[in-house]
């Protein structure tokens, strides 16, 4: 049980101290913030899963910006990465409807008539 509490104790003084240049190396590589909270939390996972006997907290600091750099290259690699886009750059490539392809709404009646129902109960009460 105390094994538990000095990990814990340990993760968060790793992640106090340090957590802020993770993640922003994390995003600096990576340009999207979700992308460098999921970057974050594996780093940290790896740290509490790691037994690395660290000799100083520069040591602990080197091997978690290292880490943090492994875990950029690897998700840029990774399929999903490949395969996501920007919305500014999907917008680009959807080209305009057609006319015949365009939808027409659902309410409109054969007639043409764009007029609600409610307008048209309050028109035939006012005559």
């Amino acid at each position: 049980m105390s094994d538990e509490l000095f990990e814990d104790a340990f993760l968060e003084g790793a992640m106090e101290r340090y957590g802020d240049a993770v993640y922003r190396l994390a995003l600096c590589r990576l340009g999207s913030r979700a992308d460098a909270e999921d970057v974050y939390q594996d780093v940290f996972l790896r740290l509490l899963r790691d037994t690395t006997a660290f000799r100083d907290g520069e040591h602990l600091k080197a091997w978690l910006l290292r880490v943090t750099l492994h875990c950029c290259v690897d998700l840029r690699r990774s399929a999903w990465w490949k395969r996501t886009a920007p919305l500014e750059a999907a917008a680009d490539a959807a080209a305009p409807l057609s006319e015949e392809k365009r939808c027409r709404p659902i309410c409109v009646p054969p007639c043409g008539c764009t007029m609600s129902r409610a307008t048209a109960r309050t028109r035939s009460r006012k005559s």
